[in-house]
């Protein structure tokens, strides 16, 4: 089972590609240096090349739940261009999981500041990252896995 997961944002987009729940890669998609036009052109353009890097049976990415506006428009108008590039390719459909859900899961508090998410998935899998954004698509990428293996197969 091979599942791309994405903690998609404006600036900062982890991600992290699993294979039959071994963790193979993982990494940040930058673009806070790119202007605000053409951030999402960059964002999509990116993760077209990791979907054609990697191959992925299942892409899964983070649900939107925002107290701001603002963020809230921002990450769905990113998620909106996930599924268009998702459909585009004539893949089966993403699967959306709310981080606070997904992290729940693994035991690690849903409402837990990044740092400590951070902090709980170096532990949970002895890793040594450094960055919060990777560390939520790890988080997505193993519920995801688990789910899938539970028969769940949900898109929000």
């Amino acid at each position: 089972m091979r599942i791309l997961a994405l903690d998609a944002a404006s600036e900062y987009t982890g991600w992290c590609f699993l294979v039959d729940n071994k963790l193979i890669n993982m990494g940040v998609l930058d673009c806070h240096r790119i202007p605000r036009p053409f951030r999402m052109v960059h964002l999509g353009h990116n993760i077209i090349k990791l979907i054609q890097r990697f191959d992925p049976e299942y892409l899964c990415t983070e649900g939107i739940y925002q107290r701001y506006f603002k963020a809230f428009v921002s990450l769905a108008r990113i998620q909106g261009m996930i599924m268009w590039i998702w459909w585009t390719l004539k893949l089966d459909l993403p699967i959306i999981i709310p981080c606070v859900e997904a992290r729940k899961e693994l035991g690690i508090p849903g409402n837990a500041k990044k740092v400590v998410v951070l902090k709980q998935v170096n532990k949970l899998y002895r890793l040594k990252l450094k960055d919060d954004n990777i560390a939520d698509a790890v988080v997505l990428a193993k519920v995801c896995y688990q789910r899938l293996k539970r028969g769940e197969r949900k898109c929000y």
